[in-house]
């Protein structure tokens, strides 16, 4: 028997209404209609799905729509809990930190205050450096699953899992003779796989570029000369092959009484205008770190030959992917790696219906088939259900991962060796809080000048209206 509570309310359905999908790496949404219910369903309601006293789905409602002239037909749909962490943000910075004690720091500090409760959470790997700058909870918690090759969830009690994939073991197999299922297919399908990724990432810092003679030369009229690659940090600044203090070079737009000004990102040093113009019997250079545009290329040659072999012509199979968030030549070709370790195989699609509860997508699934020549793990991809004769019947879909040794030994594979984990190396996190009030007290304005001299990017603080925390 399947029961349906809204805020603890049992509600009355339409029969065949139930609609429920459970898709890797989404969230998992169910829908159904209420009939006549006898208080106002509203969003952000809690509602539980129960069949046999067992918990099916949990979640909350996430839009409603009524019609009906005689009866009132309530239509709901609704998302899993994962759906509270999305509305918070995550804005902090982590370094060599594990995985796990990162994930624990957004319950403490965010995911608490939604009813958030630490379940499984796995170490996991070490994180060098993990920047996130106003993430919702749900990008935030991605990022990481992205970096690590781990696999999180907020289960029907609310409570968050963060978690070895390999270890996601689904609550039973199917083999010759379990009875557990039945409309089994298999096919082969290479609708997203790749032997060649192209990344076209963000920006990485160039090597100290030594004594660049900038544009133009020093001619008597000009004050802004430009150098080749956008600026990374302060520069050092010679003329005549004499430094100019440090101390005299500031930021633009930023800093004032400085002889020269140079922005991040940006080609361009400006002298000031108080300063006297650059005759052209002087010699003006330029000691700086430069950004430059990353686009990045890793190949399975191994794929492309199996692949010429099987069809002949060239064996390359190209994708371009853009993730402007990687900021290091390391990051991204890591990035384009674990996207050929996903995706670098043609394995087989099956899918199958059951009537056996609690299957999940992400589950590693043994399949022992002798008709249809399958033995060995699979991972579930998606798992839909709807009303059947007045009980559950589950649609699943799982990919085949023995090209690869098995799904366990692939996700086993992404954590080994001596990579640094990084997420957006080369950015801070800026927390800006504005005043309304006109006047500040002494002692919070010199909390406030503390605070501001801890908070450089490249040597250079950067300062506002407000306050940067």
């Amino acid at each position: 028997m399947r029961t349906y509570a809204i805020a603890g309310n049992i509600v009355t359905t339409q029969k065949n209404s139930l609609s429920y999908n459970d898709t890797l790496n989404d969230r998992t949404t169910c829908s159904f209609v209420a009939i006549d219910p006898d208080f106002e369903i509203d969003v952000g309601m809690e509602v539980i799905v129960e069949e046999d006293s067992i918990t099916i789905f949990a979640g909350t409602v996430d839009s409603v729509s009524e019609n009906g002239d005689k009866t009132n037909y309530v239509s709901v749909s609704c998302v899993d809990f994962s759906q509270l962490i999305d509305k918070r943000i995550i804005a902090n910075s982590y370094e060599n930190q594990l995985a796990g004690d990162i994930v624990r720091d957004f319950i403490t500090t965010v995911f608490a205050d939604e009813g958030i409760t630490e379940g499984d959470v796995q170490d996991g790997p070490t994180i060098s450096k993990a920047v996130f700058n106003y993430d919702n909870g749900n990008t935030a918690m991605n990022y990481l699953a992205d970096a690590t090759g781990y696999n999180w969830e907020i289960d029907n009690l609310k409570q968050l899992k963060f978690f070895d994939r390999s270890t996601y073991a689904s609550p039973f197999g199917l083999t010759d003779v379990s009875h557990n299922y039945q409309g089994l297919t298999v096919k082969k399908s290479r609708s997203d796989y790749r032997n060649r990724q192209y990344v076209r990432a963000g920006t990485d810092t160039s090597a100290e570029i030594p004594l660049e003679q900038p544009t133009p030369k020093p001619d008597g009229v000009s004050k802004t000369f430009v150098v080749r690659l956008p600026i990374a940090q302060k520069p050092r600044i010679f003329i005549n092959d004499v430094e100019v203090s440090p101390l005299d070079i500031g930021v633009n737009g930023l800093d004032t009484e400085k002889k020269y000004y140079f922005s991040f990102n940006s080609n361009t040093i400006t002298q000031d205008n108080s300063e006297p113009i650059l005759l052209d019997t002087q010699v003006l250079k330029v000691t700086y770190k430069g950004l430059y545009p990353l686009f990045v290329v890793r190949e399975s040659s191994e794929q492309v030959a199996d692949r010429k072999s099987a069809e002949g012509g060239s064996g390359v199979y190209e994708n371009i992917i853009q993730e402007t968030n990687l900021n290091t030549r390391e990051a991204a070709l890591e990035f384009a790696l674990g996207k050929l370790e996903k995706y670098g195989i043609i394995p087989k699609v099956v899918t199958f219906n059951t009537y056996s509860k609690g299957l999940k997508a992400g589950q590693i699934l043994p399949i022992t088939n002798t008709k249809h020549n399958l033995s060995g793990t699979f991972l579930i991809d998606s798992v839909s259900a709807r009303n059947d004769g007045g009980l559950t019947l589950y649609s699943v879909r799982c990919l085949d991962g023995t090209t690869v040794g098995g799904w366990e030994k692939l996700f086993k594979t992404l954590l080994q060796g001596n990579r640094q984990l990084v997420i957006r190396e080369n950015e801070v996190v800026v927390r800006y809080i504005p005043f309304t009030d006109e006047f500040v007290n002494l002692a919070m304005e010199e909390e406030m000048s503390y605070v501001l001299h801890q908070y450089h990017i490249c040597g250079q603080t950067i300062c506002g209206p407000g306050v940067i925390l």
